[in-house]
């Protein structure tokens, strides 16, 4: 595989060109062929911190798929919508942008590329998107995408399976071999005035996508006592390899998909392994997506943690995370002091995982307090 060139600048083998670029750190550097593994060659890395970025291991590494495809320039894009300070999503920001630092030319040798984009620690739990296309004398002939939840100081790997421009599998394998004609007719009966017919050859056999056996021929017509000669053999059957299955098509494992990823029982972009999401929901199948709001956590990566915590009770909210308990749910009764001169009111959840505390009652001699209560 050969190494990638970034499309505003060229560095030699020897050195690194550091960027910043949104809340994305990238450095590209070429790396030696010794560093190559036998599935491909690490050629893109985006590992040196720079300012604004710390020096942490947040980020991603994503894996083009790309085959024996041809093409002369690559591009990545990567999206992510960061947690806000209340545990809500901002609106979607550009982290890597396609037509500038996450675009890069050829001329490139078949196989695939990876790319190692370092993130900051403050992305950590943000559902980012990553998408790829290749290009060929400027026209678009690949593409594919997936998404991934970012966790602090882990290098998140994920796979993008490029799918030729047109969609659908690749061409099918030839013909399996055995296939073709029957191997002889019949031999012909002497002529006669009244003579019973032939039987026909049988047909031949259809392999697994391979061709199919042709019909043997039919025997000549028999003469007055001798009946002609049945048709030649069937055909054997081929060989062919079994067709790939598209994304959101049934799986058993992950060789059945083009994809290379079979999840919740059906091919889908990605291994989709985060909390709350599914490839199997009824609207996106094949699609790594939230579940729907209340739904118990497919990946049962989200713990029942009780009330009294007021943090995650084992279900997902409405943006794929795992939901906490209410504002308002109870998490510790009312009760008194031991001097039971004070009352202690009941404490509900405030809604983001916080069991709030409530201002203590004085009860006013000579009432005392009773289960909570100045009586």
């Amino acid at each position: 595989m050969g190494s990638l060139e970034q499309s505003s600048s060229s560095p030699d083998a020897n050195s690194a060109d550091s960027i910043a670029h949104g809340s994305a750190c990238l450095t590209f550097r070429k790396v030696p062929a010794s560093a190559a593994s036998s599935r491909a060659a690490l050629v893109l890395t985006g590992l040196m911190a720079v300012t604004g970025c710390g020096d942490s291991q947040t980020g991603v590494q994503v894996h083009f798929r790309l085959g024996q495809l041809a093409y002369d320039e690559l591009r990545l894009t990567v999206t992510g919508s960061p947690v806000s300070s209340d545990g809500g999503s901002s609106s979607a920001t550009t982290l890597v942008d396609p037509t500038t630092k996450g675009r890069f030319r050829g001329p490139f040798p078949a196989g695939d590329q990876s790319v190692v984009v370092y993130l900051p620690d403050s992305l950590a739990g943000t559902v980012v998107h990553c998408g790829g296309q290749a290009l060929l004398t400027g026209a678009v002939v690949a593409s594919g995408s997936a998404d991934l939840t970012i966790e602090r100081a882990k290098l998140k790997p994920v796979e993008i399976v490029m799918v030729p421009a047109g969609g659908g599998p690749p061409a099918p394998g030839a013909a399996g071999a055995g296939g073709g004609p029957a191997t002889s007719s019949g031999a012909g009966g002497t002529a006669g005035v009244s003579g019973t017919s032939g039987t026909t050859g049988a047909t031949g056999a259809s392999g697994t996508t391979g061709a199919s056996g042709t019909t043997g021929a039919s025997g000549s017509a028999g003469g007055p006592s001798t009946p002609g000669t049945g048709g030649g053999p069937t055909g054997a059957a081929g060989t062919g390899a079994p067709t790939m299955r598209a994304n959101g098509e049934s799986c058993g494992v992950a060789s059945e998909c083009l994809s290379a990823h079979c999840s919740d029982g059906v091919c889908c972009e990605s291994e989709c392994g985060m909390s709350c999401r599914s490839c199997a929901n009824a609207d996106s199948k094949g699609l790594c997506r939230p579940v729907a709001e209340g739904t118990r956590d497919p990946r049962a990566m989200c713990d029942d943690k009780g009330a009294a915590s007021c943090q995650t009770n084992g279900l997902c909210d409405a943006s794929g995370k795992c939901a906490v308990y209410p504002a308002g749910t109870s998490c510790a009764p009312a009760s008194c002091t031991d001097k039971e001169d004070m009352a202690i009111p009941e404490r509900l959840c405030d809604g983001m995982g916080h069991c709030a505390d409530t201002p203590k009652v004085k009860c006013v001699m000579p009432s005392r307090c009773v289960a909570g209560i100045c009586s």
